[in-house]
């Protein structure tokens, strides 16, 4: 698998773009509790385990407030760049898990070396796309879109999203923009 768009800035900006666009379209909705027109409320981030140029850049998460008294409800538009509430790069998390599932110990330990990530947060990724993913309510909901069985997360996502697109960048990117719904909720009972 080529990685290396990871480390161009131009996928980086891809992806804010996105969420850029993501959010006019969330404020053009409006709130989704009450209508009443939203609010910009965006605030920093500093994510983990991206390339060199973006460690220790404070990054803005998009996010919208309710402009109603009483309501003033947040509302986070869908993020490529931010899957949930993970402190690390989506590209990240999905391009490491990818390669983790499918290399030994010895390419594993290059992994965490390229990306700066633990092997336990590479093992609590693991535990998530293995167990929470397939038993959570976005899952349920989603694999209807699929035109075959896909039981091997992350890599089966990956491998249905790659025979759409020519290049390992635009196949992350397709995805991201197909997880970038994903909450926490989702994993609630």
């Amino acid at each position: 698998m080529d990685i290396k768009f990871l480390f161009l800035k131009l996928f980086w900006k891809k992806l804010t773009l996105i969420d850029q666009e993501n959010a006019v379209k969330t404020k053009n909705n409006g709130c989704p509790k009450c209508g009443s027109p939203l609010h910009v409320a965006n605030y920093d981030r500093l994510p983990r385990g991206g390339p060199n140029f973006l460690i220790d850049q404070k990054i803005l998460r998009f996010s919208l407030c309710c402009s109603k008294a009483g309501c003033r409800r947040r509302v986070m538009p869908p993020s490529v760049r931010f899957l949930g509430r993970n402190i690390y790069w989506g590209a990240i998390f999905l391009i490491a898990s990818i390669m983790k599932k499918k290399l030994n110990s010895l390419q594993s330990k290059a992994t965490e070396n390229i990306f700066a990530i633990s092997r336990q947060t590479l093992q609590r990724w693991g535990h998530f796309w293995k167990n929470k993913f397939p038993k959570s309510r976005f899952w349920k909901r989603s694999k209807g879109l699929f035109s075959e069985m896909i039981s091997v997360f992350p890599k089966g996502l990956f491998d249905f999203y790659h025979k759409f697109n020519k290049s390992t960048e635009s196949t992350v990117i397709a995805l991201l923009k197909f997880l970038s719904d994903l909450k926490l909720s989702d994993f609630s009972s």
